[in-house]
């Protein structure tokens, strides 16, 4: 069964470009135009991992991955991972501090993206996070 996506991006270009992009790559995409729309989205989606964009109407990424981190339900520990232009050290370290699993500037690499959302699934995956958590990486 392929891992579902929830991506949010207020671009409606970018988020036709990075839904193709992650279906042919095998995943199931679903998208959301702000981070209002995330966190109505989340529990019909019940989505594997979320890429959020920071600057977003109605609610800012940031806000959305402080929500869901603090929310006290099943979706609490969805991976996340910040896809935005905002580059700034500051930023990074912000959204890294949040609760984010990972964080990448716009213009990025297909390939890369693709391989950090694998990575970051396989280690939140059941069988593989305690060896992580403990500081080995195990096959």
């Amino acid at each position: 069964m392929p891992k579902k996506i929830l991506v949010a991006d207020d671009e409606e270009n970018f988020l036709v470009l990075i839904k193709k992009i992650l279906t042919n790559a095998g995943f199931e995409v679903a998208v959301a135009a702000d981070g209002k729309e995330v966190l109505e989205r989340i529990p019909e989606v019940r989505p594997d991992l979320m890429i959020l964009d920071v600057n977003m109407p109605e609610i800012d990424g940031f806000s959305v991955c402080e929500k869901v981190r603090q929310s006290e339900n099943e979706f609490t520990n969805v991976p996340i991972i910040f896809l935005t232009v905002r580059k700034r050290g500051e930023d990074k370290v912000a959204g890294l501090n949040l609760g984010s699993d990972d964080y990448m500037t716009k213009p990025f690499d297909p390939e890369e993206l693709v391989e950090r959302i694998n990575r970051v699934l396989d280690r939140n995956s059941p069988e593989r996070a305690g060896a992580f958590r403990a500081g080995r990486q195990e096959p």
